[in-house]
C-alpha cells in the first residue's frame, strides 16, 4: 500500500475550499421584487348608488389594504356598478375619472386630489426651477425711452406689478425714460409691456362739409328724418337720451320758431365721400343750395375737435343807471367732435353741436333776444363712413307785386288788376362729417 504525504500548506487550501462550497450550497437564492405593477391586484366587486365619494374612497383603502389619502376639497356623489370582479385600482381609475378627479403616488401613499389643484402645483414646480434662477440671476440696469406714452402715468402702473421683490423702476420725465433695475428675466417682461403699449396713437382727420340747401335736398341723398326721440327743452338749448340703433335717423323736435327749429338730427349714410362730393356739387349747379365752408382738421384720438364758425353780434345793453355799452354775442355754430379709433379701425364718435342765432321775433327793450340749441350724440362709424348732422331749419320770407301794367295803377279798380305774392322758402343747415384714419409708421428710438 502507498501513501501520499501531503503538505500543510495544501491541506490549508482544501479546507478553505471546503468550507466556501458548503456556504453557498446552504445559502438560498435571492428573490427578485417585483414592481408595484407587477404585483397582483385584488379584484373585487362593488355597488354604490348616490354615495359619498369618500365612503367610496374609504371602502376601496380597506380592501386594497393601501394608504389612500383624500383631500380636504374632495366632494361629490358616485354611483357605479361592478358585477364581475376588477382589480381594485381599475375601479378606482373609474370612480376618479367619472368625478374630476386624479391621484398621485409618493412611496406607499395615494393621494386624490382634484385636477385643478393638481395642474396647480405641476404649474408650480415646473416654475419653481425658473424663480431660483431669477434669484441667482444678478441685477441689471436698462434704460428705455418712451416715445408716444407717458412713462410715468401710462407705463409704470403697468410694470411694478411684474417687477421682482428686489426690482426698481424710476422715470426721467425730462426725457420720459424709463430706468429699470431687476434681473435679466423680469427686464425681457418690462421690455415686452413697453413695446405693446408704446403704440403711436392713430390720428383722425375729421372732414366737415356745412351746407345750406332746400328743404327737400336732405330726402333727395337718401336721408329720412323718420324716427322721434323724447326730449327735454329748456332755456338755452335742449338734450335728449336714448339709445339708436345705426343706419336710422334720429330726430329732435324742438320749440317752433320763425328763423330755425331747435331739431337736430344725426345720421350715418352710405356711399363714399367722393359721390358725396358729386351729389353736393350737382346741389349748388341746380341752384338748390350752397357748401357754405369745407373745414378740415386732425386730431389725436381721444382728443376734442372743434369747428366753429359765425360772426359777433353787437347789441346795447343798459345797466341800471342808465349806462348803455355795446357788448357782442357769438352767434355761430360750433361743432365738437371727438375720435375713438377702436382696434377694429372703426371710430366712435362723440358729437356736441350748438347753434346760437338771433330770435327776431321775440324783441325785449328793443333789442332781439338770443336763441341757443344744442344737441350730443355718440355714434359708431367705419373709418371714412359720412354722418350728416340735420334738422336746423331756416325760413326766408319774399314778397311782391304783380299786375297789368297801367290798369295796375287806376284808382279804385286797379286792385283787380294786380295781386300780390308772399313766399316762404325754407332752408335746412346740413353738416356732414367724415372722419378718415391716419397711422403713422411707429419709431423706436434707441436707448442712450
Amino acid at each position: 500500500m502507498t501513501y501520499e504525504t501531503f503538505k500543510p500548506k495544501t491541506w490549508r487550501f482544501l479546507w478553505i475550499l471546503a468550507l466556501a462550497a458548503a456556504f453557498f450550497s446552504a445559502r438560498p437564492a435571492l428573490a427578485v421584487e417585483k414592481t408595484p405593477d407587477q404585483v397582483p391586484r385584488k379584484k373585487i366587486s362593488v355597488f354604490f348608488y348616490d354615495a359619498d365619494i369618500k365612503n367610496v374612497f374609504h371602502t376601496i383603502r380597506e380592501v386594497s389594504g393601501e394608504n389612500i389619502v383624500i383631500d380636504p376639497d374632495v366632494k361629490g356623489k358616485a354611483t357605479l356598478s361592478i358585477s364581475k370582479p376588477a382589480p381594485w385600482d381599475q375601479v378606482l381609475d373609474v370612480v376618479l375619472k367619472m368625478n374630476r378627479l386624479g391621484q398621485t403616488r409618493r412611496g406607499n401613499i395615494i393621494r386624490i386630489a382634484t385636477l385643478g389643484a393638481l395642474e396647480r402645483e405641476r404649474k408650480l414646480a415646473a416654475a419653481a426651477p425658473a424663480a431660483e434662477q431669477e434669484k441667482t440671476e444678478p441685477a441689471e440696469t436698462e434704460y428705455i425711452p418712451v416715445n408716444y406714452a407717458d412713462a410715468k402715468k401710462d407705463i409704470v402702473p403697468h410694470i411694478e406689478p411684474v417687477l421682482s421683490p428686489g426690482g426698481r423702476v424710476g422715470v426721467d420725465e425730462r426725457s420720459n425714460t424709463l430706468i429699470v433695475s431687476d434681473s435679466p428675466t423680469h427686464l425681457r417682461r418690462v421690455a415686452e409691456i413697453v413695446r405693446r403699449m408704446d403704440q403711436p396713437p392713430p390720428q383722425v382727420m375729421i372732414e366737415a362739409r356745412i351746407v345750406e340747401a332746400a328743404a327737400s335736398f336732405s330726402r333727395e341723398i337718401g336721408v329720412d328724418w323718420g324716427m322721434s326721440a323724447e326730449v327735454r327743452n329748456g332755456i338755452g338749448g335742449s338734450d335728449f337720451g336714448g339709445t339708436y340703433g345705426f343706419n336710422a335717423a334720429v330726430n329732435l323736435p324742438g320749440r317752433a320758431a320763425e328763423i330755425a327749429s331747435a331739431g337736430v338730427n344725426f345720421m350715418k349714410i352710405s356711399g363714399t365721400p367722393f359721390l358725396l362730393n358729386a351729389k353736393l356739387a350737382a346741389m349748388e349747379s341746380f341752384g338748390k343750395g350752397k357748401i357754405v365752408s369745407a373745414p378740415k382738421i386732425i386730431t389725436l384720438s381721444a382728443q376734442k375737435a372743434i369747428i366753429r364758425q359765425g360772426v359777433a353780434y353787437p347789441y346795447h345793453k343798459t345797466d341800471d343807471a342808465g349806462n348803455t355799452t355795446t357788448e357782442f354775442k357769438n352767434i355761430d355754430l360750433v361743432l365738437e367732435v371727438t375720435p375713438h379709433v377702436n382696434p377694429d379701425s372703426r371710430i366712435l364718435l362723440d358729437i356736441d353741436i350748438k347753434k346760437n342765432d338771433i330770435d327776431v321775433n321775440t324783441i325785449i327793450n328793443n333789442q332781439p333776444s338770443f336763441t341757443t340749441k344744442e344737441a350730443m350724440t355718440r355714434l359708431l362709424v367705419d373709418d371714412r363712413e359720412t354722418v350728416v348732422i340735420g334738422g336746423i331749419i331756416k325760413t326766408r320770407k319774399s314778397g311782391g307785386e304783380v299786375g297789368v301794367p297801367f290798369l295796375s295803377r287806376l284808382p279804385g279798380i286797379g286792385a283787380l288788376f294786380r295781386s300780390r305774392n308772399r313766399i316762404r322758402e325754407k332752408e335746412e343747415l346740413l353738416i356732414f362729417i367724415t372722419p378718415k384714419i391716419i397711422r403713422l409708421p411707429q419709431r423706436r428710438a434707441s436707448s442712450p
